[in-house]
């Protein structure tokens, strides 16, 4: 049923209304805002998967990216005049990682697969 919609902002204007609900856009010049159909069961686990899709297809042609669920949605949803039938569910935002850019120092700390997975 694809319960989603997907706006991609660019223009300095839309920039600047994502900047007011969020201060995580950290220089990204392109911005996926992704909404869910809310009449529809399952939309926001739709809309999510979609924005998990997308982020493997950026990382694979070699754009960085970074899922915000840190921002205030009713900001966007005024500013960006979303319908009523839409909710905001996450930001995707896209760019090209400058040179001094660095991971956290978390980035790479994974759990052990005994922490994780569990067998009943």
């Amino acid at each position: 049923m694809q319960p989603f919609k997907i706006f991609v902002i660019q223009s300095n204007e839309g920039i600047e209304k994502i900047d007011k609900a969020t201060n995580c856009r950290f220089n990204a010049p392109t911005v996926l805002l992704v909404c869910g159909e809310k009449d529809k069961t399952y939309c926001e686990m739709d809309a999510t998967i979609v924005t998990t899709h997308m982020m493997l297809e950026a990382t694979n042609v070699g754009i960085a990216n970074l899922w915000v669920e840190l921002f205030d949605k009713e900001i966007v949803a005024k500013e960006f005049e979303i319908p009523e039938n839409l909710k905001p569910v996450c930001l995707l935002m896209l760019g090209y990682k400058s040179e001094t850019c660095h991971p956290s120092r978390l980035h790479n700390t994974r759990k052990t697969i005994e922490e994780i997975v569990e067998y009943k």
